[in-house]
């Protein structure tokens, strides 16, 4: 009974496949922590329904081919990469059918254009499969602030929520 009680509480792991919100119809998930191939590609099959991933970060000389293919086989139609490991992965997959790969600047251009490219009623992952930062504490901080999302005071404008370049996520009217 103490046990059913735990996980009924349990409300999962920080920027581990955290739904940040649906805005637009869009679906966020934040996937921060999955700095390797193999977490993204576990996060992808347990959502199931992602249109939309953005992945990127530092190059740490990982070798990405599986999850390239991982990428060209998958269902996943909108592909972001962001500096450097992304732009790498978007050169290898490029072209490869039905797929629609974008590079990205930032990560705040990435968000944009995942609202420009995801179908409503699907799921955009932010699941780097790289890691961000060499200095850890960074690194952490920054996660943190990429789970802060204020909504109150815009409910009745127009509004976009979206990642800044920091990582954090904001929203602006």
């Amino acid at each position: 009974a103490a046990a059913e009680r735990a996980v009924e509480k349990f409300s999962g792991i920080e920027h581990r496949m955290e739904k940040v919100g649906t805005f637009r119809g869009i679906t966020f998930y934040n996937d921060c922590i999955a700095t390797i191939p193999h977490a993204v590609e576990c996060a992808v099959e347990a959502l199931k329904n992602v249109d939309t991933l953005i992945f990127g970060g530092m190059d740490r000389g990982l070798d990405y081919s599986e999850f390239e293919n991982y990428l060209k086989k998958s269902n996943i139609k909108n592909l972001i990469g962001t500096p450097a490991t992304g732009h790498k992965i978007c050169d290898k997959i490029e072209g490869a059918p039905s797929k629609n790969v974008y590079k990205a600047a930032n990560l705040d251009e990435a968000v944009k254009k995942a609202y420009e490219v995801t179908e409503k009623g699907k799921i955009c992952l932010l699941s780097p499969a790289a890691s961000s930062y060499k200095i850890k504490h960074r690194k952490l901080e920054r996660l943190r602030r990429s789970r802060l999302l204020t909504l109150q005071g815009f409910k009745s404008r127009k509004m976009m929520c979206h990642f800044v370049s920091t990582g954090s996520l904001r929203c602006a009217v």
